[in-house]
């Protein structure tokens, strides 16, 4: 796949979410809390500012395909869980 179809499937993604309630943003600010991470370290992680990170988790910005595959890199889950389409089981919603 290249670049711009991943970009794609995340419009749709994205959409879909919206729609359905679901808020990455909300699923950001959780996950570095429950890390107990604050936004500076966040940022340093994956190589943004500190007010990147914050409009992220303030729903004004939302991240793109690269952004979030780092995300879930760095707390470790799937890209399924933060986009809300499964919970924390892994049970598909």
């Amino acid at each position: 796949m290249t670049i711009s179809v991943y970009y794609q499937v995340f419009l749709s993604i994205l959409v879909y979410n919206i729609f359905r309630g679901i808020k990455v943003h909300i699923r950001l600010k959780e996950l570095r809390k429950e890390r107990g991470m604050k936004l500076k370290d966040v940022a340093e992680a994956m190589g943004v500012t500190v007010r990147a990170i914050s409009r992220y988790e303030e729903g004004t910005r939302e991240p793109s395909v690269e952004m979030i595959i780092k995300f879930c890199k760095l707390y470790e889950v799937s890209a399924d869980y933060l986009l809300g389409l499964e919970d924390e089981t892994g049970t598909k919603l």
